[in-house]
């Protein structure tokens, strides 16, 4: 049965405006692997004859008892409740209220988490959610744009590259240059020529590397050049270290998964995306707001309707307007379980760990530093060779030990990670396992 409701002659149309031959022309950006059938079958499998064919490669699969990867997803500890309470039946079937006057109990979880999505940041107001820290990113570059009408973007090479990738894509086809600025000795500096023309400057704290970016500086010279300045932030990290609001930042963008959501093989995660108030009508997707009704009863609305996508859609900031409904709840009730100190212990837990783990590493001497700056929860360190970190990477999996992700930048780079999760005991162990083999 054909799902598209477009005629052979409207699809002719499009193809024409987009300046391409045929549908296949669409998707030539998708690997032509990825096309194949994974399974090599072209008649299809029953139901039961896939789950044994995943159940025969997950005999495969090493339990990992220690994590020293992260890179952008971090295997934090999840309180038992927060599983519990997302399980309920109000919650779980829950998506995004289009009408809000019966939906008073998710639209008070969105204000909610809205409200400590800005406290983490240092923002004056968040948005309900996005998809991921990628998209949210894309979101706000698309922002900068709107704001400043110009389409020049520059970003520090300190981001995750999965950022950068998104990101790419996603603008693509909007008319963009983007500009790269090297790292020096992990670390951002830039100057005024730099960011010269440009609509907003894109950095990460703390960066790819795990190092500590001095934001206020950078803030400095973009506040100099009337550039908006664009972090990408650790919400962890904010147990310890100055939120981006106090550093100067316009817009702060990331990833919420830290907050109380599993890993899951890789998502769902949780984007957030916070600004200045003055932003506010060009902050994209859905925001709740509080107000009184008329009785004088405490109520929720979501407020700017004509930015969403099924109203006034011409008009909108951005068609992507669906948030994570249920993970911003997850990353709700973590904080509030967590509260200031609990969010403080967290970060310097993983920070302490972090610090051990170098220590260790190094003492072994086949280690060797790649910095000495300051660093939150994750550090580069390096092998003689690519070859090296290879060999010892698979066998450290084989005894349950993700060891690290290597880092294509540098010779014999690898980026480790510690979260509270991982114990001096867990590090010794590690330790003479790498002695051993």
């Amino acid at each position: 049965m054909d799902y598209i409701p477009h005629k052979s002659e409207d699809i002719k149309r499009m193809l024409q405006v987009c300046g391409l031959n045929n549908v296949e022309e669409l998707f030539s950006s998708i690997p032509p692997e990825l096309k194949k059938d994974p399974l090599n079958k072209d008649d299809g499998l029953k139901e039961i004859e896939i789950i044994k064919i995943f159940d025969d490669f997950m005999k495969d699969v090493v339990e990992i008892k220690t994590c020293l990867a992260g890179g952008g997803a971090y295997r934090h500890f999840i309180p038992s409740v927060i599983d519990s309470l997302v399980s309920r039946g109000e919650f779980l079937t829950a998506y995004t209220p289009y009408q809000p006057e019966i939906s008073q109990g998710i639209l008070q979880t969105i204000w909610e988490y809205q409200e400590i999505i800005s406290r983490l940041t240092g923002m004056d107001i968040s948005n309900a959610s996005h998809y991921d820290g990628s998209t949210s990113l894309a979101e706000a570059v698309v922002m900068s744009k709107a704001i400043t009408s110009k389409n020049k973007i520059v970003l520090s090479e300190g981001l995750n590259p999965r950022h950068i990738s998104v990101l790419k894509t996603i603008i693509s086809n909007q008319n963009f240059n983007m500009k790269n600025i090297p790292l020096e000795d992990f670390q951002t500096n830039i100057t005024d020529s730099d960011i010269q023309d440009a609509s907003c400057f894109i950095i990460q704290q703390p960066n790819y590397y795990g190092i500590i970016e001095d934001l206020e500086s950078v803030a400095k010279v973009c506040n100099r050049n009337n550039v908006l300045f664009i972090v990408v932030f650790n919400p962890i990290s904010a147990g310890i270290l100055k939120t981006p609001g106090e550093c100067g930042a316009d817009i702060v963008t990331g990833e919420g998964q830290p907050l109380g959501i599993s890993l899951n093989f890789g998502g769902p995660g949780l984007g957030f995306i916070a600004c200045k108030m003055k932003y506010i009508r060009y902050l994209p997707g859905r925001i709740v707001a509080k107000t009184n009704d008329y009785q004088n009863r405490t109520a929720f609305v979501l407020t700017l309707q004509a930015r969403e996508q099924h109203i006034r859609r011409e008009k909108a900031s951005s068609n992507i307007c669906s948030n994570h409904a249920l993970m911003a709840l997850r990353a709700l009730i973590y904080c509030s379980l967590l509260g200031d100190k609990g969010l403080k212990s967290v970060a310097l837990l993983s920070c302490q760990n972090a610090r051990y783990l170098k220590k260790s590493l190094l003492e072994t001497g086949l280690l060797e530093d790649c910095t000495n700056k300051p660093f939150f929860h994750e550090f580069p360190l390096k092998f003689k060779t690519d070859e090296e970190r290879d060999r010892i990477r698979k066998k450290m999996i084989s005894y349950g030990v993700l060891f690290g992700i290597p880092l294509s930048s540098i010779k014999g780079g690898i980026l480790f990670n510690t979260t509270e999760l991982v114990t001096n005991e867990e590090i010794d162990r590690v330790i003479s396992i790498l002695k051993e083999i």
